[in-house]
């Protein structure tokens, strides 16, 4: 069972790990436009647009883990 303190720390990561998810979108972005100005060609843009995509969805897995223990913990698992 896991303690209030345990519940707020989880809730306070699923908050913080929410806030990340757009500003990684922005980096991205940001990202593909300096590459873009550097010359890349197509091929090698769609490569580092895909790249970027898979590693920006990464930052969904800490909130969707948080979510997910306390959703196990209210269950009363």
């Amino acid at each position: 069972m896991l303690t209030p303190a345990a519940i707020g720390v989880l809730a306070l990561a699923y908050g913080v790990g929410l806030l990340f998810v757009p500003e990684e979108e922005a980096a991205s972005r940001e990202a593909l436009s300096i590459l873009r100005e550097e010359g890349l060609r197509e091929e090698e843009l769609e490569q580092a647009r895909r790249l970027l995509a898979v590693y920006g969805q990464s930052y969904w897995l800490v909130p969707l883990v948080a979510l997910a223990v306390l959703g196990w913990q209210a269950a009363g698992a």
